[in-house]
């Protein structure tokens, strides 16, 4: 996504969805972000699906015919746009809450009086935005194609306790041994390596937005805090409860 182009900017609202609304949508009418900032959504759509909850916004595109169901009380922010390309579906980078909301408020408050110069403040605004959830989406430093699906998935079911490297192998039709053997020769570290960077960057933003460990360590994969804090420990040499985003 190197050249994301916005080509018209919409206002963006704040919703609340009860537990269990459910409802279908033929046809997107605008491509969009949504950052949940509280409880979980699930997106259906042909060929698969996203949940959207803290730490884990995403990208719906113009057109897509999606099932909207609401599996806790959740809060989100959406930002509708419209865009030159077309893209698949997607997991985000995490931003944080504070962020989302600047934003959201800017561009809101720029809406009201119409201008150049509002304009430009929004879509400079949307752009700050779209830089920080696309920021590590791209990975210019995976090349190979079987490399860049398999991270895509890991983006889309790190919160999982129970994924696997063998899965991911299998979800790109390859066996877990070629899978093992692509990641060193082009990244230079083993698939659960990388697996684990992603958690721990979504784990420090979740941190920094105090969030109680016990809620990170379930976010991020891992299925009990202790197994979370030796796994933090390990990558930052450091555990949570001393970061410096607490």
């Amino acid at each position: 996504m190197r050249h994301f182009v916005i080509t018209k900017n919409m206002t963006p609202f704040y919703i609340h969805d009860p537990k269990g609304r459910k409802q279908e949508f033929l046809r997107r009418r605008f491509s969009g972000f949504i950052i949940t900032v509280k409880g979980k959504i699930r997106f259906t759509y042909p060929g698969g699906e996203l949940i959207a909850q803290a730490g884990q916004p995403v990208f719906l595109p113009y057109g897509l015919h999606y099932i909207n169901e609401c599996l806790e009380d959740a809060e989100s922010y959406v930002f509708n746009f419209q865009t030159m390309q077309t893209y698949e579906p997607m997991q985000l980078s995490p931003v944080s809450d504070t962020f989302a909301a600047e934003t959201y408020e800017r561009i809101c408050e720029n809406a009201l009086a119409p201008s150049l110069h509002s304009d430009l403040a929004m879509m400079e605004a949307m752009y700050a935005l779209t830089q920080k959830l696309l920021t590590t989406c791209d990975e210019p430093e995976a090349t190979h194609p079987v490399i860049e699906a398999a991270i895509r998935y890991m983006r889309k079911h790190y919160h999982r306790a129970d994924l696997s490297v063998c899965e991911i192998a299998r979800r790109c039709n390859i066996s877990e041994v070629y899978l093992r053997r692509l990641f060193a020769h082009e990244l230079n570290m083993s698939p659960f390596r990388k697996l684990s960077e992603l958690r721990m960057q979504r784990a420090k933003l979740l941190i920094a937005e105090k969030r109680p460990l016990k809620e990170i360590a379930v976010s991020v994969g891992y299925a009990d805090v202790y197994q979370f804090s030796r796994a933090f420990k390990r990558h930052f040499g450091y555990p949570p409860s001393q970061s410096p985003e607490r």
